[in-house]
């Protein structure tokens, strides 16, 4: 009986993790391009329209997007791709929305 209810716990406790990370992982954030520059560099980017450069570091999601963010190209600003893979959930130029990544 205490074998089942520590076997039933742990299974609890396994299912709220797993439910944690899935929406964790699911949902990124919103990065809107603030200069001319490159995809994996932090003074591209900003996490809001007009805001200040993202923190130093190379962490993608973190310090530029990832596979799970929103982009926002803005201005007339150019983005160069300097990495093999640069991904996001969403891309936007402006106004208007371009790609939609499923």
């Amino acid at each position: 009986m205490k074998q089942k209810l520590l076997f039933k716990n742990a299974m609890s406790k396994l299912l709220v993790l797993s439910c944690f990370l899935l929406f964790n992982a699911s949902f990124g954030a919103n990065f809107f391009s603030r200069a001319t520059g490159n995809w994996n560099t932090n003074t591209t980017w900003a996490a809001t329209q007009g805001g200040a450069a993202l923190a130093a570091g190379s962490v993608e999601g973190t310090n530029f997007p990832g596979p799970n963010d929103v982009v926002y190209i803005t201005g007339s600003h150019i983005i160069s791709i300097n990495i093999p893979l640069a991904r996001c959930q969403n891309l936007f130029f402006g106004f208007y929305y371009c790609i939609y990544n499923e």
